[in-house]
């Protein structure tokens, strides 16, 4: 039995697998939302507490007595006893998971606002955790003025500022004091045409020019590497004139062709947040809708297909560029070391795994995509996929 639990802040394709294989005994899995501050940090605990609640009536139903569920969830009711004024919930992110047995207890605290959900099986249920591997709402939004810059990882839910010690510390940090002397850095303007960024900036004197481009490149010596390894794209907030010396300089990333316009300073969190997320989304949305029309394509060719099978086995081989996956579907069986299905029931057991889940794993491992669909969007299977190339 754990006597503790294993806390992490992120989820890798090692722990997927680790946790997606079929175990000897019964498995926990509870998904709360969790607050990061304020009056709402209060109902967490309670969430937790009901969660806990449900797990035990779901034991039990399988047969395990009282007694045994109880020691199995102690780890878990450990936490629900902590008071929310506690470190615990006082420094959470926007979702709790908490996946616990006989042999092991894991607990992801990450930037995915989780629906309530508790499952006990013969296996972990790891689908909420595969869609934080590449989640489709997470993006880096980068305020700056010509006095500060600031980074923050966003999601549907929030912001977290990021902090980095080597950000310049707003243009005059790059400035001569020659340069200094002769202009005025808070009234000088920029003529750009910020639709097209391969276009001259405006008619700047060759030194503010030189000064502005060197400001945008600290900043991208600075954080360029940690928002192309994070991946998502990437969204700029500030005043007009500035955006085309960003969208030049950072091209190691996506960098969205929209932006969050004007005093960015004067914008509360939530303001700022919302007027983001409203970006966001639509962007998210014009890049799934282009990764449907892409498979719809290349269904009926060699380079697409719905069939389940071929689908595994491709995942096997790294051959996964995209897959498409329904967020509710389960598919239970088996599959040997070449991702070949061995056998496939209606119903779980100790002997299967989620088959669904298999393939978006190996799709992940391989550097691949994963987009999760619903039924109005116009994929008639719960699975589908886009070949990198012809086996």
């Amino acid at each position: 039995m754990p006597q503790t639990i294993e806390r992490l802040e992120s989820v890798s394709t090692e722990n997927l697998e680790r946790l997606s294989t079929p175990h000897g005994s019964l498995c926990v899995s509870i998904y709360i939302p969790t607050h990061r501050c304020g009056n709402d940090v209060q109902q967490d605990p309670i969430r937790l507490k009901n969660a806990v609640s449900e797990a035990k009536r779901q034991l039990v139903e399988f047969g395990t007595e009282e007694g045994d569920a109880d020691k199995l969830l102690k780890p878990v009711a450990e936490l629900v006893e902590l008071d929310a004024s506690d470190d615990f919930w006082q420094h959470q992110s926007d979702g709790l998971a908490l996946l616990l047995n006989a042999d092991e207890a894991t607990l992801f605290q990450l930037p995915t606002k989780f629906h309530e959900e508790v499952s006990v099986s013969d296996r972990f249920y790891v689908k909420p955790l595969i869609r934080t591997v590449n989640a489709d709402e997470e993006f880096h939004l980068v305020t700056v003025s010509r006095g500060e810059v600031s980074v923050f990882r966003g999601n549907k839910s929030s912001l977290t500022s990021e902090k980095f010690s080597d950000l310049p510390d707003g243009i005059e940090a790059v400035t001569s004091s020659d340069q200094q002397r002769g202009h005025n850095r808070h009234s000088f303007k920029i003529r750009a045409n910020s639709g097209d960024s391969s276009v001259s900036h405006g008619h700047l004197d060759t030194k503010e020019e030189a000064d502005l481009k060197q400001y945008f490149r600290e900043m991208k010596d600075a954080i360029g590497d940690h928002l192309r390894d994070q991946g998502g794209p990437v969204l700029f907030a500030g005043v007009d004139d500035l955006f085309p010396y960003f969208k030049e300089e950072f091209d190691c990333c996506t960098v969205m062709d929209e932006a969050v316009t004007g005093n960015v300073d004067d914008l509360s969190d939530d303001e700022l947040h919302d007027k983001a997320w409203l970006l966001v989304k639509r962007w998210h949305d014009d890049q799934k809708a282009s990764v449907i029309d892409r498979f719809t394509e290349a269904n009926g060719t060699d380079f697409g297909s719905t069939d389940l099978k071929t689908i595994l086995q491709a995942a096997f081989q790294g051959r996964i560029e995209t897959l498409l996956l329904s967020a509710k579907a389960r598919n239970y069986g088996a599959a040997d070391e070449n991702g070949m299905v061995t056998r496939n029931d209606e119903e779980p057991s100790a002997a299967t795994s989620d088959l669904y889940d298999l393939a978006a794993i190996r799709t992940l491992r391989a550097d691949g995509r994963v987009v999760f669909v619903d039924d109005s969007e116009q994929v008639d299977s719960p699975i589908a996929a886009i070949f990198r190339y012809v086996a």
